[in-house]
C-alpha cells in the first residue's frame, strides 16, 4: 500500500497554480528518482527516512510541474518496490532512446553526519566534461539548490564535479552518466545523514520545495525566464534560546526547532501547521507575488507578525525565532539522575529548564537528603544546571532531590509546580589503591627507583595531571616523568620516575591527591601520603665488570632450568647505572622450578682484600631470586627483586672463592613466566690500590681511575724498571722498560680497553703490584 501513498499525495498537487506558466511544448527530460524497493543499495536512516522514498516523492513533484507546463517526462520508476530498481545501463538506454533534452538522476547523499550542502556530478573531468551541456546543467541546477535558506548548509562553495574528478581512479565514471549521449546529471540535493536534514526531509512539503528548484533551475536551462507568474514562502522555525544537548551542531541547527507551531498567511488566511518531527519546516505553495503578513503562534511563546515580500519565480525565506512567553512560568523539560537502575556514587545531578533561570533562586529552592555539599554550575544560557558533590554519594543509599517552586526564570516568575525525583546509589564510592612500591613505611629503598601505583579500576588519565608529587623531608617537592599509565585485568596501573635522583639516607613522601579519579569518575577523596626512607649511600666500590660488552657474556642453557631457548641477553644503552649501557636479561619461564644462569667468557677475578660482592639491578618486582656463583662451586645469594628501578644489591663473598664464574635468577613461587631484568656495574664494595698493598704504597699511580692514555708514576727509586700491564685474568697486554727518572708510561689500546688491569713494576731490588682502573 505504501507505494500509492506516495502517489496519491501527489494527486492534486496542480490546484491553484496559476495558467500562465513557462511553455515546455516540445521539450522531453527525463527523471530518474534514484534507488528503489529499500534494497541493499537503499539507505535508511535511524529516524525512519528512506533515499528511495525521498528521491521518488520529488520526482513526482517535479514531474507534475513540468507537465503541468506542457513538457513530456519519461519516469524510470513511479513506485517504490524491488523491480523498479532498474540497472544503470538501461536507465541510461532508455534517457537516450528517447532523445531526452535534459536527463535528471535525483538523490540525497550522506558522508560523516557534520556535512551538508548540494552536490552535481555529470561524466568526465571537471575542466573537460564529456558532453558540455551536462556541465551548464549542473552550474544551473547547483547555483539554484544552494538558494535553500530553510537548511543549513555547513559549505556553501561551488559543488558542481565531473565523476573522473571526483573519482580519479575511475576510467569511465558513475553508470548511469557515462552512457549518456543527452545532457545529463547525478543531483545530490542534500546530505541526509546530518541529523537536522534527516528530520527536515520526513516533511513531505520540504521535499517539494526541491522539486520546485529543480523546476526553476530547468527553466533558466531552458532560456524560460521571465514566464513564472507565482513564488513561494518557507523557513524554518527555532526557539531563540533553547539549544540541543545531545550533538554539537554549527550555527542555527544548535538550536531546537519549534514543534507544533502555527503560521498564518494573514492576507489570505491559509494555516500552515508545523509537524512535530523536529523540522520547524513550514511552507506556502504557490502564491501570487505581492506583499503579505505571516502569524507566527507556539504554546508558551509570544505570538509575533513578520511582512514578508513574495515574488514570482522564487521563494521567500522566512527563519524565525520564537521568544518565550516570559509571563509563563518555567518548567523542568528533564532531569537525571533516575530510579531506573542504579546511579554511579559521584554522578551530578543535572536539570533542564524551559527557561533562562536565576541561578541563585534555583540554588536556595534545590535540597538533596541525605544531605550532600556540592557546586552548581550552569550553562551559559542557565538552561541547564549541574550540582556535583564534593565528596561522593554513601553507597546503597536512596537520595531524594527536591526543587520547590520558588526557583523563578530571570523574569521574576517562579515555577508552578515542585520537582520531587530519587534515585539509588551503587556500591561504590571510594577509587582504592590497592598496592604501591614503594609502600608506607618501607626503608632500605633505592633512591633511583621507579614507582608503581596500582588501583581497584582503570585510571582517568587526566585526572593525574598535577595530582601526584614526591615531597622531601625538608619540604622540597619533586616532579615526576616518565609515566606509564595501563589496565590490566581490571586493575589502573601507573609507574613513573622521580625528575630528579632522590638523595641516599633521606626521608620521602609520595603524595596523592584526593582528586585522582578512576574512569568513571569516582576520586580517591582524601590526600594519601605513603612515607618512605632511601638506603645508605654505597660507598667507593671497585668495578670488576661493566656488562657493556653483551657478546661477553651468554646464557648456560645447560646448567638453566625450565628456560626456554628464546632467553637472551643484549646491550641495553637506554637505562644504565654506570659505564656505557647495561646488559638486559630477557628470560622466559617454562616451569614453576626455573632459574636462568648467565656466564662471562672468561672469570671474572676478585679481590682477596674486599669482602663482598654485588651490582646494580632494575627490578620489577617479580621477586626473582639473584644468585652469584664462584669458581669452587659455592654461591652467594643477593637476594629478591621485591622492588622496581634501579638497586644494588651485595652479599658476602664465601671463604675460597676468587673468581666469579657465573649469575643466576631463580623464579619465585608464583612468579611470572617472562620478563627483563637489567644489570650494572658488577663491583665490589670499597677499593684497592695494590695487590700487595705494602710496598705498593711506597709508589703512586696516577689518575686512577685512568681517562686517557698516560699514566703518571711517582716515587719509584731511580733504576731501570720492567714493567707488565696483565689483565686481572691474568694474561699480558702490555710490556716493556721504563728508563731511569722515567715519571709515566703511554698505554696501547688494548690496556685502555681494560676496565681493570694490574701494573706489575720489577727491578733487580724491589718489585710492585699495583690495580688499576680506567673510566
Amino acid at each position: 500500500m505504501r507505494h500509492f501513498i506516495i502517489f496519491l499525495l501527489i494527486t492534486g498537487f496542480l490546484v491553484g497554480i496559476q495558467a500562465q506558466t513557462p511553455d515546455f511544448t516540445g521539450l522531453k527530460v527525463m527523471v530518474n528518482p534514484g534507488h528503489g524497493g529499500h534494497d541493499s543499495d537503499d539507505r535508511g536512516m535511524p529516524n525512519g527516512f528512506w533515499e528511495s522514498e525521498g528521491n521518488l516523492t520529488k520526482g513526482l513533484w517535479l514531474r507534475d510541474l513540468l507537465e503541468a507546463r506542457g513538457c513530456e517526462v519519461i519516469m524510470s520508476r513511479v513506485l517504490n518496490r524491488t523491480e523498479d530498481d532498474l540497472p544503470l545501463s538501461q536507465i541510461a538506454a532508455m534517457a537516450n532512446q528517447n532523445n531526452v533534452d535534459l536527463f535528471t538522476s535525483i538523490h540525497s547523499n550522506a558522508f560523516n553526519q557534520y556535512t551538508n550542502y548540494p552536490l552535481t556530478i555529470f561524466n568526465g573531468k571537471s575542466e573537460s566534461p564529456t558532453n558540455p551541456q551536462a556541465k551548464v546543467w549542473a552550474i544551473h541546477l547547483w547555483e539554484q539548490l544552494i538558494t535553500n535558506q530553510a537548511t543549513h548548509w555547513t559549505n556553501t562553495s561551488p559543488h558542481y564535479i565531473g565523476d573522473l574528478t571526483l573519482n580519479p581512479n575511475w576510467n569511465y565514471g558513475y553508470g548511469v552518466l557515462y552512457p549518456l549521449v543527452v545532457p545529463g546529471i547525478i543531483s545530490e540535493g542534500s546530505f541526509h545523514d546530518y541529523q537536522p536534514e534527516m528530520d527536515r526531509l520526513l516533511n513531505l512539503d520540504y521535499r517539494k520545495q526541491e522539486a520546485w528548484n529543480i523546476l526553476y533551475a530547468m527553466i533558466t536551462y531552458f532560456g524560460l525566464e521571465g514566464t513564472e507568474t507565482i513564488g513561494h514562502i518557507s523557513g524554518i522555525i527555532r526557539d531563540s534560546l533553547l539549544m540541543k544537548d545531545n550533538y554539537t551542531l554549527p550555527g542555527p541547527d544548535g538550536y531546537h526547532n519549534v514543534n507544533g507551531a502555527k503560521v498564518e498567511l494573514l492576507e489570505t488566511g491559509e494555516i500552515y501547521q508545523v509537524d512535530t518531527l523536529n523540522t520547524g519546516f513550514y511552507m506556502f505553495d504557490s502564491i501570487a507575488p505581492g506583499n503579505y503578513h505571516l502569524v507566527f503562534s507556539a504554546q508558551n511563546y509570544f505570538n509575533d507578525t513578520v511582512p514578508v515580500e513574495v515574488l514570482a519565480h522564487q521563494f521567500s525565506y522566512v527563519n524565525f525565532w520564537m521568544e518565550a512567553d516570559k509571563t509563563m512560568p518555567p518548567n523542568v523539560i528533564r532531569f537525571s539522575p533516575t530510579q531506573d537502575g542504579v546511579t554511579p556514587c559521584f554522578d551530578p545531578v543535572t536539570i533542564t529548564f524551559s527557561m533562562n533561570m536565576d541561578s541563585a533562586s534555583v540554588a536556595e529552592a534545590f535540597s538533596i537528603d541525605p544531605p550532600m555539599e556540592g557546586v552548581f554550575t550552569w550553562d551559559d544560557k542557565y538552561l541547564n544546571v549541574t550540582f556535583q558533590p564534593i565528596i561522593p554519594y554513601d553507597t546503597a543509599t536512596v537520595y531524594t532531590v527536591v526543587l520547590d517552586s520558588t526557583a523563578k526564570h530571570q523574569w521574576d516568575v517562579s515555577m508552578d509546580t515542585v520537582l520531587t525525583f530519587s534515585f539509588t546509589t551503587d556500591n561504590r564510592n571510594r577509587y582504592i589503591l590497592e598496592s604501591s612500591f614503594p609502600s608506607a613505611g618501607q626503608v632500605e629503598v633505592s633512591p633511583y627507583l621507579q614507582f608503581r601505583l596500582v588501583f581497584d579500576a582503570p585510571v582517568n588519565n587526566t585526572s593525574l595531571i598535577n595530582a601526584v608529587s614526591i615531597v622531601a623531608e625538608d619540604g622540597t617537592v619533586l616532579s615526576t616523568k616518565a609515566a606509564t599509565i595501563f589496565d590490566e585485568e581490571g586493575k589502573g596501573h601507573y609507574y613513573f620516575s622521580p625528575e630528579t635522583d632522590l638523595s641516599y639516607q633521606t626521608t620521602y613522601s609520595l603524595v596523592l591527591s584526593g582528586t585522582i579519579q578512576d574512569h568513571n569518575g569516582i576520586p580517591i577523596v582524601d590526600t594519601l601520603k605513603i612515607g618512605f626512607t632511601t638506603k645508605e649511600d654505597p660507598g667507593e666500590i671497585t668495578i670488576l665488570n661493566e656488562f657493556d660488552d653483551a657478546g661477553a657474556w651468554s646464557i648456560d642453557m645447560s646448567n638453566s632450568q625450565g628456560l626456554d631457548p628464546a632467553s637472551f641477553v643484549y646491550r641495553w644503552r637506554k637505562t644504565k647505572r654506570s659505564g656505557d649501557a647495561s646488559m638486559l636479561v630477557r628470560y622466559f619461564f617454562t616451569s614453576e622450578d626455573a632459574f636462568c644462569m648467565i656466564k662471562p667468557d672468561t672469570p671474572i677475578n676478585l679481590h682477596e682484600s674486599l669482602p663482598d660482592a654485588g651490582m646494580w639491578i632494575w627490578g620489577e618486582l617479580s621477586n626473582l631470586e639473584v644468585v652469584l656463583g664462584f669458581n669452587d662451586g659455592s654461591e652467594a645469594s643477593l637476594g629478591q627483586l621485591d622492588f622496581a628501578g634501579w638497586n644494588y644489591l651485595v652479599s658476602e663473598i664465601p671463604d675460597g672463592a676468587v673468581s666469579l664464574t657465573h649469575i643466576k635468577f631463580i623464579r619465585a613461587a608464583g612468579g611470572p613466566e617472562n620478563g627483563d631484568i637489567y644489570v650494572d656495574a658488577l663491583h665490589q664494595p670499597g677499593s684497592t690500590v695494590s695487590v700487595d698493598p705494602g710496598r705498593a704504597t711506597q709508589v703512586k699511580i696516577y689518575p686512577n681511575p685512568v681517562s686517557g692514555n698516560t699514566l703518571y708514576i711517582q716515587g719509584l727509586p731511580e733504576e731501570e724498571w720492567h714493567y707488565t700491564i696483565s689483565s686481572v685474568a691474568g694474561s699480558v697486554i702490555q710490556e716493556g722498560v721504563l728508563e731511569p727518572d722515567q715519571v709515566s708510561l703511554k698505554l696501547n689500546e688494548d690496556s685502555q680497553k681494560q676496565q681493570l688491569f694490574i701494573l706489575y713494576l720489577q727491578s733487580n731490588l724491589n718489585n710492585y703490584s699495583i690495580l688499576v682502573t680506567t673510566k
